[in-house]
């Protein structure tokens, strides 16, 4: 695939972006975006070594004959720009299917889906829910496998990332794992999912308990991806839904390690993890009890020096195993939740 993401391509803009090229099966042959073109993208995105080049134009990156075209960013409110709707179609006349991970759903759009027929192409609108979704029944509670929960402080400090990055250090320690998208990115990156901030109120925790529960028994654990924070104003209501409709038996914290308020001018101030933590376990209490066993922090932007030691503060303020699993080793992470992995086992046994 070639992804576009037009004057936005950095950590904070570009999310959709980064996490297909970090973690996605796709090829990701060169990104367009003229503001950073002729650099690599690993000049600009932390822990990518492959040679992807950006480049100015559609033109260009269809000389590297990709499949399919990536709409590379998540903006507030998820709107497809304006400017880009030309790019699309003449990206499908070239071709391309569309992989499209916004509010704004391309097969809705008479002409581009008329175009799309017209050269055989495949639209994905990663967020277009399906029908007929379930009103959840709390399954989750009963349910064998261990459960597992990412959430957070605010939008956007690696909750995905962190839930990827512990599936695949799990699975080096011989313990099977699932890994449940609820965001477009999760699902773009795994090829399925439940775009749950665009479902109904009514069956977001419904769309959950019925992922997780496909998966029951067939792995030992499923770690549900979180989204938002109960601290924001226009996204708790979705952070709730899969707290309660997930019912996780355990929590891991995530928190970018600069960040002292929620993000984009809220002015609503983040406390420190330790009452994180408690918050999210009260909220979870009401449907079934979650222990927080381990915060998993981002620290993008600081110095090794500095995240090392802020690492250590927030593991002595937490008192839970703490490291940002992508700049250092995840062990101590991973190390928690297998030894709370197996006081379940006990338990249930």
């Amino acid at each position: 695939m070639v992804v576009i993401a037009e004057d936005s391509f950095d950590y904070k803009n570009a999310k959709t972006a980064c996490g297909v090229i970090r973690y996605g099966f796709h090829e990701v042959l060169a990104v367009i975006d003229s503001a950073c073109a002729g650099m690599m993208v690993k000049d600009i995105v932390p822990g990518i070594s492959k040679d992807i080049p950006i480049v100015s134009s559609l033109e260009e990156a269809l000389s590297f004959h990709p499949d399919c075209l990536l709409i590379g960013v998540a903006p507030r409110g998820g709107a497809l720009p304006e400017s880009w709707i030309d790019i699309i179609k003449k990206s499908i006349e070239a071709g391309l299917h569309i992989y499209n991970g916004l509010h704004t759903f391309l097969t809705n759009d008479p002409e581009i889906a008329a175009l799309a027929q017209k050269h055989n192409c495949f639209l994905w609108d990663v967020r277009k829910p399906e029908k007929d979704l379930p009103v959840a029944l709390g399954l989750c509670r009963n349910a064998t496998s261990y459960l597992l929960q990412t959430v957070g402080s605010d939008c956007s400090v690696g909750k995905m990332t962190a839930a990827l990055e512990i599936v695949e250090a799990v699975r080096k320690r011989g313990v099977s794992i699932e890994f449940v998208a609820t965001g477009q990115t999760g699902i773009l990156i795994t090829g399925w999912g439940q775009p749950v901030d665009a479902i109904p109120g009514d069956f977001m925790a419904g769309a959950v308990e019925k992922e997780i529960m496909a998966l029951d028994g067939k792995a030992d654990i499923i770690i549900l991806e979180g989204q938002g924070s109960l601290l924001h104003p226009g996204y708790s209501g979705v952070t709730l839904a899969l707290l309660h409709g997930g019912a996780p038996d355990a929590l891991i914290y995530c928190h970018q390690s600069d960040r002292k308020e929620i993000a984009r001018g809220y002015k609503i101030p983040i406390p420190p993890a330790s009452i994180m933590c408690r918050m999210y376990e009260e909220a979870a209490r009401l449907i079934k009890p979650a222990r927080s066993i381990a915060v998993c922090l981002n620290t993008f932007g600081m110095g090794e020096a500095d995240a090392l030691r802020e690492i250590q503060s927030t593991m002595e303020e937490s008192r839970l195993p703490t490291t940002d699993p992508v700049r250092f080793d995840p062990k101590i992470v991973v190390d928690a939740i297998l030894t709370d992995y197996e006081r379940y086992r006990t338990q249930k046994r």
